[in-house]
This record gives structure tokens, sequence and C-alpha cells, in this order.
């Protein structure tokens, strides 16, 4: 007897079972990525902490080479003038270290870093190009572009330190032998992305707290340093950055685990607890 061919034992899927699964794939994409935009952040902020280990090792063998003496800044911010770029602690660190610093962070976005024509005139690497909108307050012929995304404590430096009124002289912490406490001073950090202080190499830390206005500092603090480079509001005590210490780790703290007041900080070497 002939018997036609057997019939499919299949049917296809439904319009409602066929929008559950996209309902049910779109809830784990949903799910998933806040983990990878969280893991990718952690990465970046994980390599910005190796630069600054690297920055500090170079910092070290300088020490080391010049009798404990703490390498110089030159950048100058704000159109300031009177320092020099050929003696930057950039330059001076890839002098001693050897080879070039990892001198641009992942976690940094600023527009002011060079577009890649100025880079080539500047015989600059190349990697460091970016949107090149001017940094504000410098001239043409100061290069007046981002040279780095990290700087240094200037109460650490010759060039830029803070003056004591009382005493008629200025700061004197430019030596390792007059730091107290080296693994609680600030040396290296994140500088602010945007504004004058995106194309120096230091700080001015004596600005931040002016009289007793303590509330102001994280406001003043953040015009100079991006003290929110890894999380949190640009300007508030519970913003989040990496920094550099003078003994040569590195660590993420929130701002106000770094700068409490005045006497009570980790960029004062007297005050550094």
């Amino acid at each position: 007897m002939f018997c036609g061919p057997a019939r499919a034992n299949r049917r296809a899927f439904t319009l409602i079972e066929l929008l559950v699964v996209v309902a049910i794939i779109a809830l784990l994409i949903s799910i998933l990525l806040p983990s990878l935009r969280s893991a990718r952040q952690q990465a970046r902020v994980t390599v910005d902490l190796s630069n600054f280990r690297s920055l500090s090792m170079a910092h070290w063998m300088y020490i080391t080479d010049n009798n404990g003496w703490f390498v110089d800044v030159g950048l100058s911010h704000g159109g300031s003038g009177g320092l020099d770029a050929d003696v930057s602690w950039i330059r001076t660190l890839e002098s001693t270290y050897g080879k070039a610093l990892l001198r641009k962070s992942p976690l940094d976005d600023s527009p002011h870093w060079a577009p890649g024509n100025a880079l080539i005139e500047a015989g600059m690497d190349k990697a460091l190009a970016g949107e090149g909108v001017p940094v504000p307050g410098l001239a043409a012929n100061e290069f007046p572009w981002r040279r780095s995304s990290y700087g240094m404590n200037n109460l650490l430096t010759r060039s830029a330190p803070a003056f004591n009124s009382a005493a008629g002289r200025n700061y004197e912490y430019d030596r390792l032998n007059r730091i107290k406490r080296p693994s609680d001073t600030v040396v290296f950090l994140f500088m602010a992305k945007e504004g004058e202080f995106a194309g120096a190499d230091h700080t001015h830390v004596e600005d931040w707290q002016i009289l007793n206005l303590f509330q102001v500092v994280p406001r003043n603090a953040a015009s100079e340093v991006q003290i929110n480079s890894v999380s949190g509001p640009a300007a508030d005590w519970t913003s989040v950055s990496n920094w550099a210490f003078v003994d040569g780790h590195a660590e993420t703290r929130r701002f106000d685990r770094v700068y409490r007041q005045r006497d009570d900080n980790n960029f004062w070497p007297d005050a550094a607890r």
C-alpha cells in the first residue's frame, strides 16, 4: 500500500514567543552593559595607576642620581610665562629614565591635546593627537596644547613653590630629606582636562584654601587638578582620582582623603598624615 511522505512534526514560533525571546535578550543586554562599561572603566583606572607608578619609578631614579633633590617643573599656565618647557619635569625625567614617559592617561579626554600636524612639527608622538583646542591663555608660540595628563605638586618643586609670607621666603620641600612622611605626601597628580591648568605641569596648592573658606577647596582644586578623573562629581569632596606619593606608590582616593583642611592634607609635607 502506498504511503505519502510523512508530515514533519514541527511548528513555527508564534509572534508572542518571538517577542518573549527578544524581551529576554534585551533584558540580558541591559543587565550586562553596565557591567561591561564598569569593567572597561576599571581597566582604564588600572592603566592610569600603572602610569603613575612608572612616573614614580623615573622620579626615584632622578632622586638617586641627584643626591635626593626632586625634579623641577617648567611649564607655564594661563599665559604666565617665565617657565621653560625644556626644563619641565617631563623632559628631565625622560632623560633620566632613558625612554619616553607615558604622558597620556586612558582616562584623559581633554580637548586640548594638539592636532596631528602640530605634533609632527614639534617632533612629538602621534599617539598624543587630539581635538586641537588651544589651552586658554597660552600664545601660539608657547605650543598652546596639553603635553601630559600628569602634573606635580608644586610644593615639592623649586620653580613654583608656595611663598611663606611670615618667614619671608619660599617653602623648601624640594629634597627627600625635607619630607617627614614620603608615603603620605602627594607628588604626581592628574592635571585638569580643561582650563588654564590643562597645559601646565604643576599645581598651586597654596591657592586652594583661601583664609577660612573651607567649602571652596574642592572647587579651587578642581580648576587645577582633575579630582574626579576616576569617578564622582566634578568638584566635590567625594570626587575620586588617582594619586602618586613620594615613596613611589600610587592609590585611588576620594578628594577628602587627600585634602581635609590646610593643616591636615597630603600635599603640604608638614601637614601630611
